[in-house]
């Protein structure tokens, strides 16, 4: 068969309903375009999507995109680019499309005066993400989950009425529900090359169902999906985030409000107490980055779970 030629466009509006048939021929997923907005209407002012879809013919074939976010370190700001949904058509694999889309979305953000591009890297994107693009390995995550308040019960709710379900857990979550500030457990320590979470950037966070709820003067970073993910708890001391904890267990168990899941970056204080309370343990996603051109220190670079785009 003759090869195809491969034309590339920087995405907008008019692709949406491309990028949508994409995404359902590798997921087999069914995504709105106001999720798609939502995502790629950037919160700074540059309201440009930094994304590419690659085509063969009018057929899309590849895709990646970035969000760019702020950066604080030492308490000077700088914008990075967070690499999502990189996806390539199983027709298409192994022809350098990825490679080609991820280093296409990079000229667009060096225009933009982007001096860092990450992403959180699952197996199957590891080894082309370091090898073929030059990305640094910086951290594992590691998974920990709770399964002690998923029952029989709340299985079957869920499965019957996703939506449904989903409306109880938060009634449930409501009476602790805050509109305070939320700076997450990683901005107090200025040695470390992290997310400035804004008003703006929680803002856009909020927008994929999260929000913020006080437990016992401790801030937990929630979005009730078909599991309970946390992705980020803001507290001062260990014993005030154990008690905080014992609480939130306590509810989700009582109420049966299903699995909770966190992510964190090993060693960390909140991972020890998670385990502390009988939380399994798997490893998970790796942290990735590449320089474009940043003085920061990036060997101190972390985020948290609720940074990733899917959150």
């Amino acid at each position: 068969m003759e090869e195809q030629t491969i034309r590339f466009e920087q995405m907008n509006e008019t692709h949406i309903e491309a990028f949508q048939r994409l995404i359902y021929q590798v997921y087999k997923k069914n995504v709105s375009a106001e999720t798609i907005r939502n995502k790629y209407n950037s919160f700074i002012d540059d309201k440009e999507w930094i994304a590419i879809l690659a085509f063969a013919g009018d057929e899309p074939v590849a895709f990646a995109g970035n969000i760019i976010t702020p950066m604080i370190y030492k308490g000077q700001r700088v914008l990075s680019g967070h690499l999502v949904d990189s996806m390539t058509s199983p027709t298409f694999m192994a022809k350098g499309l990825y490679t080609s889309v991820v280093n296409k979305n990079i000229e667009l953000l060096q225009k933009r005066g982007v001096q860092f591009i990450w992403g959180y890297a699952n197996q199957n994107s590891e080894a082309a993400v370091t090898k073929k693009l030059n990305f640094v390995f910086q951290h594992r995550f590691t998974a920990f989950g709770f399964d002690k308040g998923e029952s029989f019960l709340s299985k079957v709710r869920t499965k019957i009425n996703y939506q449904a379900a989903q409306k109880r857990t938060m009634r449930v979550l409501n009476r602790f529900e805050q509109t305070e500030a939320f700076k997450g457990s990683l901005v107090s320590n200025e040695e470390l090359v992290t997310i400035d979470k804004t008003p703006a950037y929680m803002q856009y966070k909020f927008k994929g169902g999260s929000k913020v709820y006080l437990i016992d003067g401790v801030k937990f970073w929630i979005n009730v999906k078909t599991h309970l993910l946390i992705g980020d708890i803001e507290y001062e001391e260990k014993a005030q985030l154990e008690k905080a904890m014992k609480t939130f267990l306590d509810l989700v168990i009582k109420h049966q409000l299903g699995k909770v899941y966190f992510h964190a970056i090993e060693p960390s204080e909140i991972g020890d107490v998670l385990k502390s309370f009988g939380a399994t343990t798997v490893n998970s996603w790796s942290l990735c980055y590449r320089n474009l051109s940043c003085d920061f220190s990036l060997e101190q670079f972390v985020v948290a779970f609720g940074d990733i785009d899917t959150f």
